[in-house]
């Protein structure tokens, strides 16, 4: 016979599940804890008796997420033969990791309309125009100025 403890961990393992699978048809915003319930058998009550809410299992997915991560990095500290190699791995995890969050909250946030990007992205934005500048006030002008003086001060200072 199951314990209750047992079971209440496959259900919610089964609720995972099915979740990332709603989350990646329908988006974050457009999944409703009622389609959740749905689509692993449970009334809308029972589902309460496992999460809170949305955010409550967003949190917990990414909390288990990174917890995984983790213990594997902390199962594998043991057999690294250098500190390089070490530093290594932990640099794959981490990189894994935020790799994995990013896509995660790309799946739950809402595109920005481009009026909101203008200003951040460089395409959306607006190129200033130079031709009224006369050639000291340009950023190109300035720009080979200062590399001439960096290559003369090295070749003066060597």
């Amino acid at each position: 016979m199951r314990q209750r403890g047992s079971h209440r961990a496959g259900t919610f393992s089964a609720i995972k599940a099915a979740g990332i699978r709603l989350i990646y048809e329908h988006g974050y915003e457009a999944m409703t804890l009622r389609m959740l319930a749905r689509s692993v058998g449970l009334e809308s009550g029972s589902l309460y008796y496992h999460i809170k809410d949305k955010q409550d299992f967003l949190f917990r997915l990414l909390k288990e997420i990174n917890s995984r991560e983790l213990e594997l990095y902390r199962r594998k500290a043991d057999r690294f033969p250098t500190e390089m190699a070490q530093n290594f791995w932990m640099a794959i995890v981490a990189w894994t990791v935020c790799f994995v969050v990013t896509i995660l909250v790309s799946l739950v946030t809402r595109p920005r309309p481009d009026q909101e990007l203008v200003g951040l992205v460089y395409a959306l934005t607006e190129k200033p125009q130079e031709g009224h500048l006369t050639w000291y006030q340009r950023p190109v002008a300035l720009g080979v100025i200062v590399l001439l003086m960096t290559v003369a001060l090295n070749f003066l200072f060597y």
